[in-house]
């Protein structure tokens, strides 16, 4: 059975939308965004936060690669709409500029090469109408990798007999991640467990940032998280990037 379509069942209980980042993409965006803005969630996954942001007004759109989180998605009661594929053909299946294009829940590092990242966050750049705005969060791995973190707290949701733990194993040799996670949830025959394992990009601040300007982006503004605290590379549990495209007038 495919881990993401038994985790797209159970998304929502394990990875509800955080109202700190909703806040965050709306609201803390120095009130950039209007009622008819465009906005693109890039990785989406079941759709929650395209849907909360939907319910503010915007016009969104949402893309994943995977079926079952798509057809989860198009469950909810949403004029947000999604479509299935992966985000870095987004330019191709795409032809309207955005106002906001977001990619979060640490999604970005799991493109399978550095170069796709970058064609990625320049595809982005020209996707943006002038003054948009570019959000990217993923793990301050910088962090991650200093001490030797080798998991993920364990999400439990217990009234749903659902244990979700998540364990990172460094390969040195190779700049990169395994990622492995383990999902344990009650179904028809009693306890189901599913597992997955991904490897990542462990993608840190300088590279990030030089893609970002390198794309054509000026002013950048780090978080360490949703609150907008500063970014430490040494505490902060996250990086969160705000960027701009400067209008050319």
């Amino acid at each position: 059975m495919n881990f993401y379509q038994e985790l797209s069942k159970v998304y929502d209980q394990i990875f509800p939308p955080n109202p700190k980042a909703v806040h965050f993409l709306t609201r803390a965006l120095n009130r950039t965004l209007k009622e008819n803005s465009v906005i693109l969630d890039a990785a989406c996954g079941t759709g929650g936060y395209a849907d909360l942001l939907a319910q503010e007004g915007f016009e969104v759109y949402g893309i994943d690669m995977d079926t079952g989180m798509i057809q989860k998605a198009k469950e909810k009661k949403t004029t947000a709409q999604f479509i299935q594929g992966n985000m870095i053909d987004g330019k191709k299946l795409f032809s309207k500029k955005f106002d906001l294009i977001y990619c979060i829940g640490n999604s970005l590092v799991h493109v399978q090469t550095k170069e796709e990242i970058r064609t990625l966050i320049r595809d982005w750049y020209e996707m943006l109408a002038d003054d948009g705005v570019l959000v990217i969060q993923i793990v301050n791995f910088a962090h991650v990798m200093k001490n030797n973190n080798p998991s993920l707290p364990v999400i439990q949701r217990p009234e749903a007999g659902i244990t979700f733990t998540r364990h990172y194993h460094f390969n040195d040799d190779q700049g990169s991640i395994d990622f492995s996670s383990e999902l344990i949830m009650r179904n028809e025959y009693g306890k189901a467990e599913y597992t997955s394992h991904v490897t990542l990009l462990p993608i840190q601040m300088p590279e990030l940032t030089h893609w970002i300007e390198e794309a054509g982006f000026s002013t950048i503004q780090m978080y360490g998280d949703y609150l907008q605290n500063k970014y430490d590379i040494d505490t902060s549990p996250a990086l969160i990037i705000r960027t701009k495209k400067e209008s050319n007038g």
